[in-house]
Parts: C-alpha cells; structure tokens; sequence
C-alpha cells in the first residue's frame, strides 16, 4: 500500500458516515486500472444509501461474485480471521472485525495499512484490556463494542481515562451475567469515571444494559454531566431493581436534553416510574421508546401517550406487557400525531383495537383489502 492509499483511509475513519472520502478512492482506483474494486466500493456505496443494512438479492449476487474473484489480490497481507464473507461488508470494507484483545495489539496497525477500521467487537479483552485502550489505533474507532468482555473496575476506569477514545461515537458496554468471567462489572466508580470523563464527548450512542445493581445515581451522573450532553440513543435494558430509575431523567441538573431513542426494557419501571418519564420536560426530542416487559398498566402509557413533552414520540414498544386493555388502543387512534408504529402484544386488547392500529400505523394493502 502506497502513501496515497493510507491517506485515503485515514480520511476515510475520519469521515465516518461520509462517503466522500470512499467515492473518492474508487475514482483513483478507477483511474489506476483496478476498475472491479471500484466497482464493487461504488455498488457497495450506493446500495447502503439507498437500504442500509438490507441491500437486497441483486446488491449481494453483485458483491458475492466480484468478491470471489477478487479476494486474495484486495485484502493480501491481512490475518485470514479478519476478512469476513460478501455479506459482512459495508461501504466498500469489512463493516466489522472481531478482534481478541491480543489480535487488536498484534494485528490493528496491519490491518489499518490495507483498510480504513472503524467498527470493532472485542472478546477475550481482561488481559489486554488496558494497552487495548491506550493503543494508538483505538483512537480510529467510531464503534466498538465490549459486551461480555470481563471488565472490571480498574480496566473501565482506564477506558474511561484514556484521550484514545476521543472518536467514539457507539460504545456497547453491556453487562452479561457478572457471575461468569466474561460478565462485566460496572461499578459505582466505575460509572463516575466515565461519567466525568470528558474524551466521550462525541458519543452518541452508549449501551449500559444488562446491569441488575447499576444505581440510579450512576444514570444520574451520565446524565447530568456535560460530557455526554450530545448523547443520542441510551441502553438501559434487562436491569432489574431499578424501579426508580426514571426519576435519574427528570432531575434538574439533567445536561443529555437531546435523547431520541431510550430503552428501558425489561426493567421494572411501574406506572408512577412511567409517569414521572412523562412529566420530564428533557425528552422533548424522543422518538423511540422500549417499555418491553414492564409490571404497566393502562394508567401509565396514557400518561405517557398525553405528555406534552413528547410530542415527538413516534416509535413505542408495549409488547410483553399483558394489561393494556382497548383504552391503549382508542388512546392512540385518537392521537394527532403520525407514529410510525407502536408494537403490543397483550391479551386484554381485542383484536378489533389492535387490527385497527395496524390498519392506522401501517396501511393494508390491496390485497388484504380484498
């Protein structure tokens, strides 16, 4: 790879969802020769922002075969683990590389002279964790995900610490089952140190579900720092015990006003915890919210459903929650707005009620009408 080609994916990690800097390659690949690999970064390109993540059966036939023939010659030189199928690419690159915490210390410079990376998973992280996190080639990353990593206290503190994390802008950190090697442990100091850190402010994106024992005043401290204030989507599933935690949301010093997806699954969030969610005047900008198996009654989702603060909510998961009667049901139908969907499962709703949000959210088509 030449010194041309590594600016290209240094401007290619630094530009994230830009896909200026991959347009621009496949022109000078064009132009070199190498029409084939600027091809399939064009197609790649143009699929994703026509789709996203479903490309469709002709995108990937395309890829798959261009790939094929291809393989060897485009990603010569790089560990035989980290070149996924047709299927796993994005972009033009692979989307993401699942890295142990040694293949990343071993093989991340390696890999970054023959391909932009910017989406990592880790596993098997415990022993690395902290030059993993101090590593020059962490600081490319825009996602990463540590889920089921092992981390303890000192390594979250270390990430926490580290200016290497400056980019991020997705970080999964979800607990797992603490009690096996590979649950990780997030601490109430733990939790203050990433939430006082100030290398996260580009986050847009944090996972912190999975923690049975995260206090509300460790949600209270991310959400009140400044740190995180440009905070877009938060995680806070399949914790129990938390049945106050909303409350972390309606305190005065809150500093993350900006929240457009929230999920609070699993959680056991009751009607009152429903209602002081609503009454928060600092979700105003909500589009999606995950209330999946919550103890819910009808009195707290039409609390939520009539708030003045969440106007914008447009996306709501009710599904495993078995007491919403046709109340839900005529409440939604009788509200302004034009939600995208709403997603209940429960017994006590006819199946009158939950045809006709089917029928008011998303259209039949002619054929069903038949």
């Amino acid at each position: 790879m030449n010194a041309d080609e590594q600016a290209f994916f240094r401007a290619m990690e630094a530009a994230g969802e830009d896909d200026t800097p991959r347009l621009v390659y496949a022109d000078w690949l064009e132009e070199r020769g190498d029409s084939d690999r600027a091809k399939f970064i064009r197609l790649q390109v143009e699929a994703w922002q026509k789709h996203g993540y479903h490309h469709g059966g002709e995108y990937e036939k395309q890829f798959a075969k261009l790939l094929r023939k291809h393989r060897g010659k485009w990603f010569e030189g790089m560990p035989e683990w980290a070149i996924p199928s047709a299927m796993q690419f994005q972009r033009g690159f692979p989307n993401l590389v699942r890295f142990t915490g040694q293949q990343f210390l071993d093989d991340a410079g390696a890999i970054r002279e023959r391909m932009p990376l910017s989406a990592v998973a880790f596993s098997h992280l415990q022993r690395c964790a902290i030059p993993v996190f101090e590593s020059e080639h962490f600081e490319a990353l825009r996602w990463v995900s540590l889920n089921a990593c092992g981390l303890r206290e000192p390594h979250l503190i270390a990430l926490a610490n580290s200016p290497r994390v400056v980019n991020l802008v997705t970080l999964r950190l979800l607990g797992g089952a603490a009690s096996t090697s590979f649950g990780n442990r997030l601490t109430p100091a733990a939790v203050e140190a990433i939430a006082q850190s100030r290398h996260f402010r580009n986050l847009r994106s944090l996972d912190l579900g999975g923690y049975p024992r995260l206090p509300v005043r460790g949600i209270r401290l991310i959400l009140e720092s400044k740190h995180f204030a440009g905070l877009r989507e938060l995680q806070l599933r399949y914790g129990t015990g938390r049945r106050n935690v909303t409350e972390a949301f309606a305190g005065k010093g809150v500093k993350v006003t900006h929240l457009e997806h929230l999920d609070l699954s699993y959680s056991k969030i009751d009607d009152e915890g429903l209602r002081i969610l609503a009454e928060s005047p600092h979700l105003k900008h909500l589009t999606e919210l995950n209330l999946c198996d919550n103890p819910l009654t009808d009195d707290g989702v039409l609390a939520l459903i009539r708030s003045p603060h969440l106007k914008q909510l447009r996306r709501l998961d009710l599904t495993g929650i078995d007491t919403l009667t046709d109340r839900i049901a005529e409440a939604i139908l009788a509200d302004g707005r034009d939600w995208d969907w709403v997603r209940t499962d429960s017994h006590r709703m006819s199946y009158a009620a939950t045809t006709a949000i089917r029928f008011k959210l998303d259209p039949p088509s002619a054929q069903e009408m038949r």
